[in-house]
């Protein structure tokens, strides 16, 4: 009897693993991880903004396969501001957070979200397409601004996690372009 019970329970645990190999997840956790990228020292202390969000829909971000919305765990406009921080850290800069106010001595980095969107295709492709635009401005000077973008398609075994992994390998592919030349432009 007590095996009976065991392969029972094994079996519906089992179901319940297969069950949510085919399920999207449709919130999904915006976090960053810095990437190793060959650039510049930063010789300034640069301060960051808070991006702003200029896509049309700011509610979603992006669609699965069935026609149902990707939604953030957390506000696209914070994940930009993290994960750009994160990656000017990791390459050595002093970065101060701007929740108030520029700062006139130091660099200031402001952002803008263009697109962030996700798109389930299949079970098993996906893709990401990030675009944003980043402005240095020191005093009231704007020193560089250029947008950077990246596309991905990625055909992925299914799992309830692929949807976190696909925007955060975008993200580190956007990052490890852009953060490069932010730092030349902030040296000179």
């Amino acid at each position: 009897m007590k095996g009976y019970a065991k392969t029972g329970i094994l079996f519906i645990v089992l179901i319940f693993f297969l069950l949510s190999l085919g399920c999207t997840q449709t919130i999904v956790p915006l976090d960053y991880e810095p990437v190793s990228v060959a650039s510049l020292k930063c010789t300034k202390k640069l301060t960051v903004t808070p991006f702003v969000d200029d896509r049309t829909q700011t509610r979603t971000i992006g669609t699965t396969r069935k026609g149902y919305s990707f939604y953030s765990e957390s506000y696209v406009e914070d994940w930009f501001t993290r994960s750009l921080i994160r990656q000017l850290e990791a390459q050595g800069c002093p970065v101060e957070s701007a929740r108030k106010g520029e700062s006139l001595e130091t660099p200031v980095v402001h952002g803008r979200i263009l697109q962030a969107n996700l798109r389930e295709r299949s079970r098993t492709k996906y893709e990401a397409a990030l675009k944003m635009t980043l402005m240095l401005k020191q005093g009231l000077k704007n020193i560089h601004e250029e947008s950077f973008s990246v596309k991905l398609e990625k055909t992925v075994l299914p799992s309830g996690d692929t949807p976190r992994k696909i925007l955060l390998e975008a993200m580190q592919s956007l990052m490890g372009r852009a953060v490069p030349k932010l730092i030349a432009a902030s040296n000179e």
